[in-house]
């Protein structure tokens, strides 16, 4: 007897729904958050130092104090890949370790070299070196137009990841219990698309020295992202979930794993068969890896209205996701007004298919 007792419980899934939702939008809250917050603050900060003037005789908290110093040499002979700890001696006598948002180049701070440290607000934001045309200026992690990049790689991950995630969560909610043809490919697409505006946003906000580079670079990421995600997604959609298969016969039995989706009428309301003998008279489920016995026919008016791919709204579809249904089919049937889903692996399809009557050819959409 077979029997088809559904999937996952309407109230599971909301449940899921909920908890998701919340942490997507404590995502996307938490992005923009960063952005109006932290960002804005950095960005009106290096605004302020680019304004500031040297201090004169009368100094105050937001002019630029310059200080005289020499090189002494890197702080260790370690390197590292966003910046060089290095030691200054200054007028005084007293030695200082400036962390310079650089690798440590000894051509441009060999020992004894003598510089300029700017400070604002009571920290050295950049140092100056050489003269004429050989000057530059080399700023410390300390100077305001770095102080965005961290929160600001934060905000740019977070976001698109946020609204990756409360697409995930809708369309497990409202899609993939309802429409026939709820996929993975149907959400999986847009997440790897914003995954993908994520990832590049957050890592040229790393590398850019200002926001609007990273929010030009992100933006340019995301006009060549969402026109693939879209196609790929509309040519899923045309491409269908019908497979066409072609019936096989050959006169002997035939004995493979085999799911009814949704039976749960074994022991402690498990699954009462996992394989499928097939051969000529014989159609049945079985427990018994060999066939050999404890044989249960599959109805007489069974008939195959078609073959397609495992859909996540069906019952146990995400148990068959793992490594023992991976690469699943699914015999979509009817025995009088009920519908009965068998899946098995691809490679045995042909002989289920040869042994079920069909309503009409199992072919492509």
């Amino acid at each position: 007897m077979i029997e088809n007792n559904g999937g996952t419980t309407g109230g599971s899934r909301k449940r899921l729904a909920v908890v998701g939702g919340t942490i997507a939008l404590v995502t996307i809250l938490t992005g923009a958050g960063l952005l109006l917050g932290p960002v804005a603050n950095a960005v009106n900060a290096a605004r302020a130092y680019d304004a500031a003037t040297p201090c004169g005789q009368r100094q105050t908290r937001d002019c630029l104090t310059v200080a005289p110093a020499t090189v002494v040499g890197p702080w260790t002979e370690e390197t590292h890949l966003r910046h060089a700890d290095i030691i200054f001696a200054t007028a005084d006598g007293s030695r200082q370790v400036l962390a310079l948002d650089r690798k440590y180049e000894g051509d441009l701070f060999p020992a004894g070299a003598r510089v300029r440290l700017i400070s604002w607000h009571g920290e050295v934001r950049d140092v100056e070196y050489g003269s004429g045309r050989s000057a530059g200026t080399s700023p410390t992690t300390d100077n305001p137009h770095l102080a965005h990049q961290v929160p600001l790689a934060w905000a740019m991950g977070m976001i698109p990841f946020g609204l990756g995630l409360l697409w995930l969560v809708v369309w497990s909610a409202f899609f993939s219990a309802h429409s026939r043809r709820s996929t993975p490919w149907q959400v999986m697409v847009p997440l790897l698309g914003t995954t993908a505006i994520a990832l590049a946003g957050s890592t040229t906000a790393v590398l850019a020295d200002e926001v609007a580079v990273t929010l030009r670079w992100t933006a340019i990421a995301a006009a060549m992202t969402v026109p693939v995600t879209v196609a790929f997604h509309l040519w899923a959609v045309a491409r269908g979930d019908t497979v066409a298969v072609e019936p096989r016969r050959d006169g002997r039995e035939h004995v493979f794993q085999a799911w009814l989706l949704g039976d749960r009428s074994g022991p402690d309301g498990m699954p009462a068969h996992s394989h499928l003998v097939v051969g000529p008279g014989v159609l049945a489920f079985t427990n018994e890896p060999t066939g050999a016995f404890r044989r249960a026919p599959l109805p007489a008016g069974l008939v195959l209205e078609r073959v397609r791919r495992l859909l996540t709204s069906n019952p146990d579809a995400m148990a068959l996701h793992g490594d023992a249904g991976r690469g699943c089919l699914v015999a979509q049937c009817r025995d009088g007004e009920r519908e009965v889903l068998i899946a098995v692996h691809r490679r045995n399809m042909p002989w289920l298919v040869g042994a079920l009557p069909q309503t009409e050819p199992a072919s492509a959409d």
